[in-house]
């Protein structure tokens, strides 16, 4: 569209995570309590925290968030979470596993995105997927299917949130679905295979 090269000289090779075995989907219960949402980011403008706890806060269900990261705006987080008091918690830079197995779901609202992989890395778990909705997202998440997709706005996500927490069997059912796709389409196998195709293509044929 903007004439970088010609089209046939372009390919798309999706990012890709983790390999089938190497992480169980967490088990598809049920389990009691209050919904909880993780959201794996750079606290930075593009990642919009703030929307997340924005909805959080107008939400009358039970819902947690934990926030992995770290980065500049971190502190402005906190203090537009202090109203909400334990049901929002700030682990900083860590490894996102623990976080992501204990989560019913992740949430990634920013700006602009191009294939995250926290997105892959919470779909190789079965965890359903709330998200903007984003070129680059819309590539991994199917929205009803395997996720969610919102708009940049509050209320949009107060009612994903709502829904996810209303529906145990909806998560459930998206989760698993989310698990297949991601073994279909974005493990690392697949990414492998997408460059070493581009490569053999460039190459050309060997000559003796």
């Amino acid at each position: 569209k903007v004439r970088v090269c010609e089209p046939r000289r372009l390919h798309l090779i999706h990012n890709g995570v983790g390999r089938p075995g190497s992480l169980p989907a967490r088990p598809m219960h049920t389990p009691d309590g209050p919904l909880e949402l993780v959201m794996v980011a750079r606290f930075a403008p593009p990642k919009r925290q703030d929307l997340l706890i924005e909805a959080v806060a107008d939400l009358d269900t039970a819902v947690s968030v934990t926030f992995v990261g770290d980065g500049e705006l971190l502190e402005v987080a906190r203090a537009q979470a202090a109203p909400l008091g334990e049901r929002v918690r700030f682990v900083g830079q860590c490894d996102p596993l623990p976080y992501l197995e204990r989560a019913h779901a992740l949430v990634l609202l920013s700006d602009y995105e191009g294939l995250p992989m926290s997105i892959m890395e919470a779909m190789q778990l079965g965890l359903p997927v709330i998200a903007n909705r984003l070129p680059g997202i819309v590539d991994a998440v199917e929205d009803e299917k395997t996720g969610l997709l919102t708009g940049l706005d509050a209320k949009s996500v107060a009612d994903a949130i709502r829904r996810l927490s209303a529906d145990p069997t909806l998560r459930v059912e998206l989760g698993s679905r989310a698990r297949q796709r991601w073994t279909r389409s974005f493990t690392a196998g697949h990414m492998a295979d997408g460059y070493e195709k581009v490569y053999l293509e460039t190459l050309g044929p060997r000559t003796a």
